[in-house]
């Protein structure tokens, strides 16, 4: 997918899409998330590229909400936010206001990176776990194995300060309840699909506050929406 098919889709899609109303931002502790919304809209207000990125990014998730059932939706605009705000660790400006090229150029290829998962992601995905699932900092693949079994292979980061990083590989089986039980005991993670999302559990050891395949505080939990197979 080309960046110039990304312009395509963003100026055929300007006549016809309404804007996406900003999210208000929640309080977090040690996260200053209105400055770095300023800092966002500022950045991108200086630079047209940005600019035609972002509002392609608004649209499409407008699109998606329209589409998506009420708890997806509210879901997608979070993860949205989270990723839209956390671009903020990447940029510096100078005394004068103006913005660094180096952060101009991560930004961008961090709204490029974001809208073409937004393009993939599915609103109505094939039934089952199998396949690539992606959230604002977190990815999974789920490939099937044959004879019921299935290879997860997931990663997630904080996405402020990237403060934690959690990797994780294991094979795992269906229970009866439809979730999908991946990893040795102490490793464990519980995979299951809810409508057009996949909800991740890290499943914890007794006795332990943490999880080995995470840094400190570190989880997979959470939810994902499929953008492809896993190839």
């Amino acid at each position: 997918m080309t960046l110039r098919w990304i312009l395509g889709l963003v100026l055929a899609c300007a006549a016809v899409a309404p804007a996406v109303a900003q999210q208000r931002c929640p309080s977090r502790r040690n996260v200053d998330c209105a400055g770095a919304e300023r800092a966002i809209d500022a950045a991108i207000a200086a630079d047209p590229w940005l600019s035609l990125l972002e509002d392609g990014r608004r649209r499409r998730v407008a699109e998606l909400q329209r589409l998506l059932p009420r708890e997806a939706t509210a879901v997608l605009t979070e993860e949205d936010a989270i990723r839209r705000r956390a671009r903020s660790r990447e940029l510096f400006f100078t005394a004068d206001g103006a913005m660094e090229a180096e952060g101009a150029y991560t930004l961008r290829s961090e709204l490029e990176w974001w809208l073409i998962r937004l393009i993939r992601m599915q609103d109505d995905p094939p039934d089952g776990v199998a396949g690539h699932w992606t959230g604002a900092f977190a990815e999974a693949r789920i490939r099937p194995l044959g004879g019921g079994r299935y290879l997860v292979t997931a990663n997630a980061a904080e996405p402020y300060a990237l403060s934690w990083l959690c990797e994780f590989e294991a094979e795992g089986v269906m229970d009866a309840t439809d979730t999908l039980i991946a990893g040795a005991e102490g490793e464990q993670i519980a995979v299951r699909r809810e409508g057009p999302m996949l909800r991740i559990r890290s499943i914890p050891r007794p006795g332990r506050a943490g999880f080995d395949y995470c840094g400190a505080m570190g989880s997979l939990s959470g939810s994902l929406f499929r953008i492809g197979d896993a190839e």
